[in-house]
C-alpha cells in the first residue's frame, strides 16, 4: 500500500494541474517604463478609476524579478486589479513583492471593491503584519529581495491560504472581514497595491489563475418586446434563470404623465424618525451620505415632484459648504446612486440644526428608485453624520467615502441602529398607479422559471387614450442588471366616463381589418367620419369582430362600441 501511495498522489496532481487556466497574468515588459502602469492597459486601474495621477503607479526598470519592467509602487499610488467578483470556484494569486530597505509596502485583498476588505498585510522593518477577523499577526520578511507571495483562495470551502517563498504562513475563513468579528461576504472581489508613506516598493510577475471553475453567474433570460394591451386582462411576462446560480430579482411599474391628476396631499418621504444622535471619524476627508428610496416608497408619491431635502448637520463648522443631491438610480448587484437629477450648494450657516434646502427645478418622481442626500468634508473627530435611534431600515442608508458606495450597517456601538436624518419634502397631486406588477421579488434556482403578472386598475383613468408605462426587472445578472419592458395601455372609456368595460382596437393605423375585442359583450360597432357622418353600423352580439376598411377612403374615423348601457369612442387610421 505504501509504494502506491505515491502513484495515487502523482495521478490527482496530474488531473489537479490539467484543470487549471491562467485567466490573466501580467509581467509589465509589454508597457513603457517612466508611464504609468493604468494609461498602458486597462486591465489595471487606479482607485478612483483614472489612468494618471497621484494614484497611478508607474512601469520601472529600475527593479525587476524577470525580464525587464516591474510596477513601482511609492507614496499614493492606489492600483486595483479587479478578479472579477468570483463568489465560487478554487484560485490561485501570484505576484513578487520587492520591498527596500527603510521603506513601507502595503496590499489588500477586497470582497467588494471599496466597500468590504478581507485582509490587509502591511510591510515596515522587516516586519509582515497581516489583518484580518479584527485581528493582527506578524511575520519575518527580507527587505531589498524578490519574495513570491501566493495566495490559494477556495471560495467553495471559504478558505484561504496565504504561502510566502511556498511555505505557508496561515490560513483562515476567506469571508472573514479586516476589521471585523462577524462574516462578511465570500467573495472574491479585487486586490489593492496601495503606496502609504515613505514606502518604495515593486510588484512583478502577477498571476491569477483558476484552479478549479465557478459556477456561472445568474443569468436572466427575459423579453424586453413592448407590450399593448387594453387593460382588461392579465398579461404575463415570463423570464428564466439560465445561469448556475440562484437569479434574485426585483420587477415594479414606473409611468410616463398620463396627464390625469390624482388626489395625493404635500407630505414627505422618509425612512428616519427624527434626529437623536450623530456618528463622525477620526480623519478629516470627503463623505457623501444618501437614503435609498425603493420603488415601494415613490410609488406611493407618484406624479408628485420632490421640491426639497431635509437634512441633519452635526458638528460641521460654520462656513462649510454642503452639497445636497437627488440621483436616479444607479446599479442593481451593488445598489448606488447613478445621474445627478438635481443638486443644490448651501453654506453651513449653523452646526447641529435642520435644514431645509430647496432645489431650483423639482425632482419629479415616476415610481423608479430615487437617491437623495448631500456631500460634506467631516472635520476630524467631529459627529458631523445625524440619525436616529431606529432598527435600519435595509437597505435605504448609505455611505461613500471612495469611489463606491456602501450600505451604512450602523455605528461601532450601535450596529444595526441609526436611519440617516435625510428626508423628501414632496408637493402635487400625483398621477393614478394604473398597473401592478406581481410578485414585486424573488428568487428563481437555476434552470428555472418565473412569471411576471401585469394587472390593471383604470379607474382613475377618466379619459380614453394611451398611458405608457415600464416595467422595470432588476438582476443580480452581471451581464444584465436591470430590464426595461415598454407597456401601452390603449383605453377606451365609456362615454360618460365609465370605464366598467375594457375595449380595445388594433392594428391602428389599419390598411384592411380593424379588430375590435372587449371584454364585454359588443352589440354595435357604428364608424364615423371625423365631421360625424355616419360610414357603418354593424352588428356584433359577441365579445370580439373585426371591422372590414377596404372599401373606406384613407383618413381619419371615430369608431363607437356599443356594450350593454355603454359606449366608447376611439380614433381610428384607416391608410
Amino acid at each position: 500500500m505504501r509504494k502506491l501511495l505515491p502513484l495515487v498522489a502523482l495521478l490527482f496532481v496530474g488531473t489537479f494541474v490539467s484543470a487549471q487556466t491562467i485567466l490573466f497574468e501580467d509581467n509589465f515588459d509589454a508597457y513603457t517604463a517612466g508611464q504609468t502602469v493604468a494609461s498602458q492597459t486597462t486591465n489595471w486601474t487606479t482607485w478612483s478609476g483614472g489612468t494618471t495621477g497621484s494614484e497611478a503607479a508607474m512601469v520601472s526598470a529600475t527593479q525587476a524579478h524577470s525580464g525587464a519592467n516591474s510596477m513601482n509602487v511609492i507614496p499614493n499610488n492606489d492600483m486595483i486589479y479587479s478578479f472579477g467578483n468570483k463568489t465560487t470556484g478554487v484560485y490561485q494569486v501570484d505576484f513578487y513583492y520587492y520591498v527596500a530597505t527603510g521603506s513601507k509596502a502595503h496590499f489588500n485583498i477586497q470582497h467588494i471593491f471599496a466597500d468590504e476588505w478581507a485582509c490587509s498585510v502591511d510591510f515596515a522593518t522587516g516586519t509582515i503584519s497581516l489583518e484580518q477577523g479584527n485581528a493582527t499577526t506578524t511575520y519575518t520578511y527580507t527587505p531589498d529581495t524578490w519574495m513570491l507571495f501566493t495566495l490559494d483562495i477556495d471560495l467553495n470551502n471559504d478558505d484561504i491560504d496565504l504561502n510566502l517563498n511556498g511555505v505557508e504562513l496561515t490560513s483562515w475563513t476567506f469571508s472573514n472581514e479586516q476589521t471585523a468579528t462577524t462574516p462578511g461576504t465570500n467573495q472574491l472581489g479585487c486586490i489593492n497595491f496601495y503606496g502609504p508613506a515613505a514606502n518604495n516598493y515593486f510588484v512583478d510577475d502577477f498571476i491569477f489563475t483558476e484552479i478549479q471553475s465557478g459556477l456561472l453567474p445568474a443569468d436572466i433570460n427575459i423579453s424586453s418586446t413592448p407590450i399593448t394591451t387594453g387593460g382588461w386582462a392579465t398579461e404575463f411576462i415570463p423570464f428564466s434563470n439560465d445561469g448556475q446560480e440562484d437569479l434574485i430579482y426585483s420587477a415594479y411599474p414606473t409611468f410616463v404623465d398620463p396627464s390625469v391628476s390624482s388626489t395625493m396631499i404635500n407630505d414627505t418621504m422618509r425612512y428616519n424618525q427624527g434626529a437623536t444622535s450623530m456618528i463622525g471619524w477620526t480623519n478629516s476627508f470627503e463623505v457623501t451620505a444618501a437614503v435609498r428610496y425603493l420603488p415601494e416608497m415613490s410609488n406611493t408619491h407618484l406624479g408628485q415632484q420632490i421640491k426639497s431635502a431635509v437634512i441633519g448637520i452635526g458638528d460641521l463648522p460654520v462656513g462649510n459648504t454642503i452639497t445636497v443631491y437627488a440621483w436616479e438610480k444607479g446599479d442593481y448587484i451593488y445598489p448606488s446612486a447613478g445621474t445627478v437629477l438635481a443638486q443644490k450648494d448651501f453654506a453651513v450657516t449653523t452646526a447641529n440644526a435642520l435644514y431645509e434646502v430647496v432645489f431650483d427645478t423639482p425632482v419629479p418622481i415616476n415610481g423608479d428608485e430615487i437617491w437623495v442626500g448631500y456631500k460634506f468634508t467631516t472635520p476630524a473627530s467631529g459627529y458631523t453624520l445625524v440619525m436616529d435611534d431606529q432598527a435600519l431600515v435595509p437597505q435605504t442608508s448609505y455611505l461613500k467615502t471612495g469611489p463606491a458606495w456602501g450600505e451604512f450597517e450602523g455605528s461601532s456601538t450601535t450596529p444595526g441602529f441609526g436611519n440617516f436624518s435625510i428626508s423628501a419634502v414632496v408637493e402635487g397631486l400625483g398621477w393614478p398607479s394604473w398597473l401592478i406588477v406581481s410578485p414585486a421579488s424573488g428568487t428563481v434556482a437555476p434552470a428555472g422559471n418565473e412569471t411576471l403578472n401585469l394587472t390593471f386598475n383604470t379607474t382613475e383613468l377618466v379619459t380614453s387614450g394611451t398611458y405608457n408605462a415600464t416595467v422595470v426587472v432588476g438582476a443580480n445578472d452581471p451581464a444584465q442588471e436591470w430590464t426595461n419592458i415598454p407597456v401601452q395601455l390603449d383605453l377606451m372609456v365609456g362615454i360618460n366616463g365609465n370605464p366598467s368595460i375594457g375595449v380595445m382596437t388594433y392594428p391602428n393605423p389599419a390598411t384592411e381589418s380593424i379588430n375590435v375585442v372587449s371584454d364585454a359583450m359588443i352589440n354595435t360597432v357604428s364608424v364615423y367620419s371625423v365631421n360625424g357622418q355616419l360610414v357603418n353600423t354593424f352588428n356584433v352580439n359577441a365579445t370580439t369582430t373585426s371591422i372590414d376598411v377596404t372599401g373606406m377612403a384613407k383618413g381619419n374615423y371615430v369608431i363607437e362600441v356599443k356594450a350593454g348601457n355603454d359606449v366608447v369612442k376611439s380614433n381610428i387610421i384607416v391608410k
